[in-house]
């Protein structure tokens, strides 16, 4: 109960809520892994739904990406945060933070 103690008194939530979130989607995307393995060993499950083809493209070029950018894309790009708050997040600078927009952006126009 110390985290909650110490989550009260910081203030603002949201930051140790998006980690939690973050590693909750990590785990996920792990199990949705081991399942696509066992797909490919065993055949597919009777209830399984297709995926839109621009959510698989837009999939596809977030896995491209260095994981530091692809963070800083789907914070700044997906969840709307401003650069500040993404840097205080990700325990970087701003200018970080725009870098590693910057070099995504680049990657991704010329995927």
């Amino acid at each position: 109960m110390a985290a909650v103690g110490t989550l009260a008194r910081e203030g603002d939530p949201l930051p140790w809520v998006r980690t939690v979130t973050s590693r909750l989607a990590i785990s996920t995307w792990r199990r949705t892994r081991n399942r696509v393995r066992a797909h490919f060993r065993h055949g597919a499950a009777a209830d399984v739904h297709e995926l839109s083809a621009d959510r698989v493209a837009l999939l596809e070029a977030l896995r491209e990406l260095p994981q530091q950018q692809r963070q800083a894309v789907v914070l700044h790009h997906l969840l709307d945060l401003p650069v500040e708050q993404v840097a205080q997040e990700t325990g970087t600078s701003n200018g970080a933070v725009r870098t590693r927009l910057s070099r995504a952006r680049k990657a991704l126009g010329s995927a």
